[in-house]
């Protein structure tokens, strides 16, 4: 049998016909019995499996809540589309559940299932079931409202509220009842995805714009955790002048950490573990009510987006830990998103993956297409421009999928027909058959760049919004145009061996609070031969004994408040090759570490003012570098990357996402490009069918916002018989 390309485009043409709706369930007695669905791990791959068979994690999404009729109809055809012309056979919708007196309202929820019943009759469900919807802050004494320092009150009940959790569980086991009593939709709801809390994705609710809930029923809860602690309660009465408002909190200080703030750090560690508890406590009823036949999951850990511990997103690890949850979720980050851009995620994908589960990019991008009226965008984002940057964009978001093997949902935000599009649905169509089609060649995963994130270190920080973002969110977006292979991980990855051997440049940040216990794991880990750590910013309340150890070099902090601008010295340049574009614009002045004066045996590669600021020192055979600032930019990481001898592809700083044998490519500006491979390979340019064999680079030009991927090795390796 002749060997044939199974990277390939399929197309699928069809009629179109729209259904109506129905608002009650009928007898569907003929259906087969409740679905299992699980995330098992496959080859160190989370995969999705619906009755024992490989589903492409890839899913429609309309809003269901969108009340305006033409809305309606506007969803009921996106749902059609996307089964018949998308072959998207996996929907969620959202809906809300809640009581009238003595007696369920299922109205919501009956609706939304039945738009998938009688649009897609071989549809799978994911409900999405808002526990705050219904919750509101009518239904509830105000000492369960979230109440802010100012005695302002928000919309909502606090996420500590005992009532609120309680009713929040009857509700999820009201519904769960109520599918599996009628075979039309215990056969088609495979796993619930829950919200609540701030945007319903379980963050505090307004605590940028007002501060912290000092509500009754979340300090009281504070205080028996810190009695719990303690012994007795310490008093809390500072906590509310520093932890209000936002966008202000702690920019007066120089002091990087929280040191002097013991009520501070307390209530950050009590409110995110709070909060991870009672996302544990609703899973597992899900998990049990179902016999762990369905899966579960959440919006949860945007620490690339939501860098400020008071939003509850800091307990990554514990919701991590937990064998109910299967998959998290979030919106493709806000920051640098549309056609030309980065299009990144808003938490760390790969220490999710590296924990077997699955992570679904949430695309709610604002079309240019629409349905409803002539109003276009929605929120902080502009629309994209037109119907054909649409696809390089999903393109480039189903390639991402494609190359780590995670998942993800359009999303049509407001009900206006954003995804309202024939040919769209084809698009979809062509990139979840190469999805299906590269299951057999997706390599396990090997970053050579890796970045390191230590959420509880991160909780010290005084200044989030101006410090902790550049770390984590820029950070991030750097990495994929520094063109290398990279991953984003917690530091309990790291210390529990789940970071890959290929892993040669790593990015430490949050490093604030290392005991000695911490620094031994850290030493045997990231001293040896063949490794480069690079230190960012600051120790924080780090023993200087113990920055000592980490780094191999004395560190000083200065006393005053500096600008951490680094300027290369002539070594610096000599030895990476760069001339000054390594940092954002820096507006805040902090105390910085900075070397010791006349040490020796060190490299000074950059300096602030007289402080040596930028230095590298050989420990053990490894490189340990300190940078002392908190911005860093794609040109220094790439001198860094080559320096540590890993691969760099491309000398441009358009979004690269790459593995051991693909290349996703989006066009940040038009023009000329060249990609470089690490060694002489076989490459499959997927948009031109274009073979290069035994290239060791690949020139081509490409439009603005276009994106190609490329598959390189072996070109009978992307074969099959």
């Amino acid at each position: 049998m002749n060997k044939v390309l199974i990277l390939t485009i399929i197309f699928i043409l069809v009629e179109f016909n729209i259904h109506d709706v129905a608002a009650q369930h009928t007898d569907y007695n003929s259906q087969p019995p409740m679905p299992e669905a699980e995330i098992k791990s496959v080859d160190g791959r989370p995969q999705l499996l619906i009755n024992g068979e490989l589903i492409i994690p890839f899913l429609s999404f309309v809003n269901t809540d969108a009340d305006n009729p033409k809305s309606r109809i506007i969803n009921d055809r996106q749902v059609y589309y996307a089964a018949k012309y998308g072959n998207i056979h996996l929907h969620q919708v959202n809906t809300s559940v809640w009581k009238e007196k003595d007696r369920w309202n299922f109205s919501r929820l009956d609706e939304a299932l039945m738009r998938i019943v009688k649009n897609d009759p071989s549809g799978f469900i994911l409900l999405r079931i808002d526990l705050s919807r219904e919750c509101l802050t009518k239904y509830y004494d105000p000492t369960e409202h979230v109440r802010y320092a100012d005695d302002s009150y928000g919309d909502q009940v606090s996420i500590a509220s005992e009532v609120w959790q309680s009713n929040a569980m009857d509700i999820l086991t009201a519904t769960i009842n109520y599918i599996q009593g009628y075979k039309a939709y215990a056969s088609r709801v495979i796993g619930y995805n829950f919200t609540a809390g701030g945007g319903r994705e379980w963050f505090q609710y307004n605590f940028v714009e007002n501060g912290i809930d000092i509500s009754d029923a979340n300090m009281n809860k504070f205080r028996v955790w810190l009695e719990k602690k303690y012994d007795t309660s310490p008093s809390i009465d500072a906590l509310y002048d520093k932890l209000k408002n936002g966008w202000i909190a702690g920019t007066d200080r120089i002091h990087y950490t929280r040191v002097d703030d013991p009520e501070v750090l307390d209530y950050l560690d009590y409110y995110n573990e709070m909060v991870a508890e009672v996302i544990s406590k609703f899973a597992s009823l899900i998990k049990k009510a179902t016999n762990r036949r369905a899966i579960v999951g959440i919006y949860y850990g945007y620490q690339l987006e939501l860098p400020d511990a008071r939003s509850g997103h800091f307990a990554l690890n514990t919701i991590l830990s937990n064998k109910d949850i299967d998959f998290l979720t979030s919106p493709v980050c806000y920051q640098n998103r549309n056609e030309g851009g980065v299009g990144a995620e808003m938490t760390l994908i790969d220490a999710i993956q590296s924990r077997g589960k699955l992570y679904l990019y949430e695309c709610d991008f604002r079309s240019p297409h629409n349905s409803l009226d002539q109003y276009v965008g929605e929120g902080i984002n502009r629309s994209i421009a037109n119907h054909h940057y649409l696809v390089q964009v999903f393109r480039r978001q189903l390639g991402y999928q494609i190359l780590k093997g995670s998942g993800g949902w359009t999303y049509d935000l407001v009900g206006r027909g954003w995804y309202d599009h024939i040919d769209f649905w084809k698009e979809i169509n062509h990139l979840t058959e190469l999805y299906r089609s590269y299951e057999q060649f997706r390599p396990a995963s090997a970053p050579q760049v890796v970045l390191i994130v230590n959420e509880e270190g991160f909780k010290y920080a005084s200044d989030p919004w101006k410090i902790n973002k550049y770390m984590m969110n820029y950070l991030r977006d750097e990495l994929y145009k520094a063109s290398v292979q990279f991953g984003m991980y917690t530091l309990n990855d790291l210390l529990e061996g789940r970071i890959p051997g290929s892993a040669k440049l790593y990015f430490m940040s949050g490093m604030l609070d290392v005991d000695d216990n911490l620094a031994s794991k850290l030493t045997k880990i990231l001293h040896q031969k063949g490794k480069t750590t690079v230190w960012l910013w600051d120790f924080g309340q780090t023993p200087q004994s113990i920055v000592y150890r980490l780094t191999g070099m004395p560190l000083e902090k200065t006393v005053g408040g500096i600008l951490p601008i680094i300027s290369l010295t002539n070594d610096g340049r000599n030895k990476l090759h760069i001339q000054n574009n390594i940092q954002y614009p820096i507006e805040k002045k902090n105390q910085i570490c900075f070397l010791s004066p006349s040490t020796k045996g060190v490299e000074i590669w950059g300096e602030t003012g007289k402080y040596p600021t930028f230095v590298s020192h050989s420990v053990n055979g490894s490189r340990q570098i300190f940078y002392a600032s908190y911005s860093i930019k794609a040109d220094l990481i790439k001198s860094l990357a080559k320096n540590s001898g890993v691969h760099v592809f491309s000398q441009l700083q358009d979004p690269i996402l790459a593995n051991s044998n693909m290349v996703v490519f989006h066009a940040a500006e038009a023009g000329k490009k060249q990609l470089v491979f690490p060694g002489k390979m076989d490459v499959y340019d997927y948009y031109t069918n274009t073979w290069h064999e035994a290239a060791k680079q690949v020139n081509f030009s490409a439009d603005f916002s276009e994106t190609r991927f490329f598959f390189y090795g072996k070109r009978e390796d992307f074969t099959t018989e």
